[in-house]
């Protein structure tokens, strides 16, 4: 995958979290039309910021009628000063997790059982 690909997803579905990466995803035409409007470039004055101020990201966006929008963050949620609240810890959890089906937690029975196994599952 590429930043075009992260940007595109981002914008569309606002997040980049597993399900952004699966195959029904990622081969959706709409996702592919705005990569396709899309350019990215590493800031190199951002490599002189100090430590805590170098995930700065700025974004900027031009429609077809010339309008111009630009947002800059310093700091990503979760980052710096931007501290996620326990609700947000817990949605984003619950996004990261509900593709995994792990087994129960449960004491280890005295009969031989299957290969557990973490598999992942696509939504459309």
């Amino acid at each position: 995958m590429n930043v075009a690909y992260a940007v595109a997803v981002a914008l569309l579905d606002g997040d980049v979290l597993v399900d952004q990466f699966s195959q029904s995803r990622i081969n959706r035409d709409d996702v592919w039309a705005l990569i396709d409007r899309t350019s990215t470039h590493h800031e190199r004055a951002y490599d002189h910021l100090s430590i805590d101020e170098r995930l700065t990201t700025e974004v900027r966006l031009t429609l077809s009628d010339g309008w111009t929008h630009t947002a800059n963050v310093a700091h990503p949620r979760g980052t710096g000063d931007r501290n996620l609240a326990n609700a947000e810890i817990r949605d984003k959890y619950t996004k990261l997790t509900t593709v995994l089906s792990l087994p129960s937690a449960r004491p280890p029975s005295k009969t031989p059982s299957s290969t557990s196994t973490i598999s992942t599952t696509s939504r459309s």
